[in-house]
């Protein structure tokens, strides 16, 4: 595991554990898939045509370019290992927290697509005229506090990384 995109629940370093028999992945699952050259692990967070996945990393603000094509995908993450122990994502209350999650990062997703023309107005740190707060800091702020939230239920209280001027956190899976 690479990147941020996907903090709090996982961190670079840490080891995937995958179910490659799955065929379907609800909404809220965690799944491995080719995009391009590169393995991204990102959460569902709704279904295209052609049964294609609209997934996001979870401390991103915009969905994924591409949906996902049942072709692609390797499999579903069933656990994390990390220095500390496994945490196991096959509970009824972890997919109701990735459920939930996945709806909270969708609407997000679309806050950020509405706000789209406002961002036009804003400074190069984030900020309407009048030193208001943008729409994508604002979003940052609500989005990086659902998820803290959801990893301190997941029984992982974490800060999130610093990485300034990157909204959400940012990174790959």
């Amino acid at each position: 595991m690479q990147g941020r995109s996907m903090f709090p629940l996982l961190r670079s370093g840490w080891r995937l554990e995958l179910d490659h028999g799955m065929v379907e992945h609800p909404r809220g699952s965690i799944i491995v898939f080719l995009q391009g050259r590169a393995l991204v692990a990102h959460r569902v967070v709704g279904r295209r045509r052609k049964g294609a996945y609209l997934t996001k990393g979870d401390a991103l603000l915009h969905y994924d370019r591409r949906p996902v094509l049942p072709a692609r995908v390797l499999g579903r993450v069933v656990a994390v290992h990390h220095e500390g122990g496994v945490i196991r994502l096959t509970g009824r209350r972890q997919r109701l927290l990735g459920h939930t999650v996945a709806l909270v990062s969708r609407l997000v997703a679309e806050l950020h697509r509405a706000a789209a023309p406002m961002r036009r107005w804003t400074s190069a740190a984030g900020r309407l005229p009048g030193a208001w707060p943008g729409p994508t800091r604002c979003l940052g702020a609500v989005n990086r506090r659902v998820m803290a939230v959801a990893g301190r239920l997941l029984g992982r209280a974490q800060s999130p990384p610093s990485n300034p001027g990157v909204p959400g956190g940012g990174g790959g899976a």
